[in-house]
This record gives C-alpha cells, structure tokens and sequence, in this order.
C-alpha cells in the first residue's frame, strides 16, 4: 500500500512538473513573440518617456490587444509591459489570484523573490533562465540598475481581475 501511494505522488508530481515546464516554454514563446513587435518597442519608448515627467515608479500598459487569441487559451488571461524608474525599487508586493511570468527586455537590476535575491538576466527566448516565475501569493520587488527596466509579464487572471498586495502597507491596488 505505501509502494502504491509512493508511485502515485511521484506521478502527481511529475505532472506537475511537466505542466509548469510546458507553461514556461509557452511563456517564453508568447513573450518571444511580443518582444520582437515593433508597436510593444514604442510602448517602451513611450512609457519610458512618461515616466521620466512623472512622479510614479513605475508605469504600465496591458498588451492583450497584441496577443494571438490562441495565447488567452490556455492558462494566461493577461500580457503586461512595466517601466520602472532606474534606481528606485519597486516595493515588494503579492499577486493573492495569478501567477505571474516576467522577463527583462532592456535595464538590468536585481530582483527579490520569496526571500531569494537574484541578479536579473536579460530575456534570451532559448534560454528558460531568463524567465522568471513568481507563484501566486509569493512576495517580490524589483530593484532597477542605472537605468529604467523594461519587463514584459504574463499574469494567469484578466487585466481587470490582477489584484497586488504591497507588502509593508498590506494595501491593495487592482491595475485596471
């Protein structure tokens, strides 16, 4: 009886497994597809310079209009570029309803995920490296270098439904 229970857990578990590598290749292509649109280029350049007449430290805009329809069907509701301002963290946040993929298309920094301090890579789509997954509900915050980074995210839930949590004020801000 434990035999058994030992092999279904180890089933279970490689299917998990095996979904969430499947979600990362998908993820990577997805965002593959939109780093190379020129219209998602102008949004960077332009949210770039909005931020610089701001006083925000960080500014957005949803994609979803860019997406192929197939990219909606499977487990990804919502496609997301942010600019945050060079040298100025992020403040360290949650996502309660989605998980969240990230990739860095320009900047560079650090990142702090769950605890764990990583030095951020830029998006290579051959490389799973430069994907970075935060599960729902795990905390994390961004920490730009000397200039703006520009990421591209995918979110499991629709634009109107991303819910974040900052961390120290526990407030809650939705996007849309």
């Amino acid at each position: 009886m434990v035999k058994r229970f030992y092999k279904t857990l180890s089933v279970n578990n490689f299917r998990k497994t095996s979904m969430a590598t499947n979600s990362r290749h998908l993820a990577l292509e997805i965002i593959g597809r939109l780093a190379k649109n020129e219209k998602i280029e102008s949004f960077a350049a332009e949210l770039q310079n909005n931020l610089q007449e701001s006083s925000e430290q960080f500014l957005w805009k949803t994609l979803n209009k860019h997406l192929d329809k197939r990219d909606l069907e499977n487990e990804f509701r919502s496609a997301w570029m942010f600019v945050l301002r060079k040298n100025t963290p992020s403040e360290a946040h949650y996502h309660p309803n989605s998980t969240q993929y990230t990739a860095i298309i320009k900047g560079d920094g650090t990142c702090e995920i769950g605890g764990e301090k990583i030095t951020l890579q830029k998006f290579d789509p051959s490389m799973i490296t430069t994907l970075y997954v935060i599960d729902q509900g795990v905390s994390h915050e961004f920490f730009p270098g000397d200039e703006d980074l520009v990421v591209l995210s995918l979110h499991t839930v629709a634009p109107e439904e991303l819910i974040e949590i900052n961390c120290s004020l526990d407030k809650k801000r939705n996007y849309q």
